[in-house]
């Protein structure tokens, strides 16, 4: 086999150079592929509401002065439908851990029988904490309502200076057609989205709390969980830490 000429081999050499640039600028130039756009998580709350309040006062407590109230993360109407049968409630507690104090979540039934009273103590707060209501608990029961309290301890002796929220709930049943969509998605905000859709707060709020803890720093998860917060009015406690609720 004859060796190349130099002619040829500067010919060669020259040809697949211009084959490299081209490819790098075919590639350079190419258009960043599409990533999925942001799911918009908003609420729009169903159109009925209860007696209660989803922000407490310390002022009129023997609680400490904090400069945000007490908060219960649901709609201003102070009621919420999930389909659950243990639900899981979210609240802002401004209060420090320095001394330890106790909060406590009760609920009660149509006939103001209580079916649930739990006490914890915070392990870091001020922060947002979340309590699922255990495998133990008695389940709610679909189309019934339920009222529960949440109560910041600030006197063990006097119960009367605690701070609380207090608010309703109602189980309601997922039709079939929910259930195909919630099937067919892959990610905790399109659950979200879809439970949004549904009215359904205490899954849309549980969906975009997990995908917060797991990604803090995530700008699209964050965005999210503003936008499902500014929806109800609660827009001030975006930013506020998602703490464990300790035992």
């Amino acid at each position: 086999m004859k060796p190349m000429s130099k002619l040829k081999l500067l010919l060669f050499g020259i040809s697949f150079v211009s084959v490299y640039i081209a490819d790098f600028y075919a590639i350079a130039n190419a258009p960043f592929p599409k990533l999925p756009a942001a799911v918009a998580t908003e609420f729009d709350p169903p159109d009925r509401g209860t007696d209660g309040n989803r922000q407490g006062s310390s002022s009129r407590t023997g609680c400490p002065e904090v400069p945000q109230p007490l908060t219960a993360l649901i709609p201003e109407t102070n009621f919420g439908l999930t389909a659950a049968e243990r639900p899981t409630f979210l609240f802002y507690v401004p209060y420090s851990s320095e001394p330890p104090r106790e909060v406590e979540l009760v609920l009660l039934d149509e006939a103001e029988n209580e079916i649930f009273n739990q006490k914890i103590t915070p392990a870091e707060i001020p922060g947002i904490i979340s309590i699922s209501l255990p495998d133990g608990a008695e389940p709610l029961e679909v189309g019934k309502t339920y009222r529960w309290q949440f109560s910041y301890i600030c006197n063990p002796r006097i119960r009367a200076e605690d701070d609380y929220v207090e608010g309703a709930i109602e189980r309601v049943a997922i039709d079939d057609e929910l259930s195909r969509q919630l099937e067919a998605v892959n990610t905790p905000s399109e659950r979200a989205e879809l439970y949004a859709k549904a009215g359904l707060w205490y899954e849309t709020l549980t969906e975009l709390a997990k995908m917060r803890q797991m990604q803090p720093q995530n700008p699209e998860t964050l965005a999210e969980w503003r936008e499902l917060l500014d929806s109800v009015g609660l827009g001030h406690l975006a930013e506020e830490p998602l703490r464990s609720a300790g035992r």
